[in-house]
């Protein structure tokens, strides 16, 4: 008797779990040239989807850009070399190369590590604080990633930056995802954006 009472505590937990269970929702992010998608965790982050291409003064400097951002902060479509740049962003951005023949010989490894920090030390009026600097396997892509916080930018009326940037090559193709966030409080958008990205998905073209 007590061995049946407690199956059936057992069965109506499950059952009543399996009711109360919410499913997980996804940004669906399209990815050019047939590679496939993206899918990232639905979050309270991002409320506003657009896409454009970013003309620059080269075919290999155009770019696809495709973003998830907050429809608080200002909207921008970048396009050729000089832009308005707001002060305030929160926001993703997944870059592709126009042309797919371009960005192909790109390298997830330790020395495009050292190109890329010393390149985004060269953006900034001094140092950033470097959070992660680090090469992780997700869904079974190697990524370059890096992340940066500033505190009181000038260029960006005292905002604080926090910026994470991860980069890999999908059937040869280099993709980058940037998290961008430039307000006066840009609380734990840092490390959540290193949550989304670990718990993205990659799903490629059949």
């Amino acid at each position: 008797m007590i061995r049946t009472g407690l199956l059936l505590i057992i069965g109506l937990t499950i059952l009543f779990s399996a009711c109360n269970a919410v499913p997980i929702e996804y940004h669906h992010i399209p990815l050019h040239h047939g590679l496939g998608m993206l899918e990232i965790r639905d979050n309270d982050f991002f409320d506003t989807t657009y896409s454009w291409v970013h003309e620059l003064d080269c075919d290999c400097c155009h770019q696809r850009k495709y973003r998830l951002s907050d429809a608080r902060f200002p909207i921008l479509m970048e396009n050729g070399w000089k832009y308005p740049q707001p002060d305030s962003a929160w926001q993703l951005t997944v870059l592709q190369p126009e042309n797919p023949a371009c960005d192909t010989s790109f390298q997830v490894d330790h020395q495009e590590m050292k190109n890329q920090i010393k390149y985004i030390n060269g953006q900034y009026w001094g140092d950033p604080y470097w959070v992660y600097s680090r090469i992780r396997k997700i869904d079974g892509h190697d990524f370059l990633i890096l992340g940066w916080e500033i505190k009181h930018y000038q260029r960006y009326n005292n905002q604080n930056v926090q910026e994470l940037l991860a980069i890999t090559s999908i059937d040869g193709e280099k993709v980058t995802l940037d998290f961008s966030c430039r307000r006066g409080d840009c609380g734990n958008f840092l490390r959540r954006s290193y949550w989304l990205l670990e718990n993205m998905k990659i799903l490629k073209s059949p």
